[in-house]
């Protein structure tokens, strides 16, 4: 199984947040991979996915709602 764990984060607490889970993952045997949503091109090849976003008033960032639309 491999696993992209996808991640927008402004101040980047949310990319420690996401960086703790693909160790998580990779720790428990999983292909993992942690990127930023921009940096993030073709997604075939993984089989699921852990995607994460800072929220402010209650939205996740544009990166995040752009990457999973």
């Amino acid at each position: 199984m491999r696993v992209l764990v996808a991640v927008a984060s402004k101040h980047g607490s949310t990319r420690e947040i996401a960086d703790a889970i693909g160790k998580n993952l990779t720790d428990a045997g999983i292909d993992t991979e942690v990127d930023d949503v921009d940096a993030i091109g073709d997604i075939a090849g993984y089989d699921a996915f852990v995607i994460g976003s800072g929220a402010y008033a209650g939205n996740w960032l544009k990166p995040a709602r752009a990457f999973v639309d």
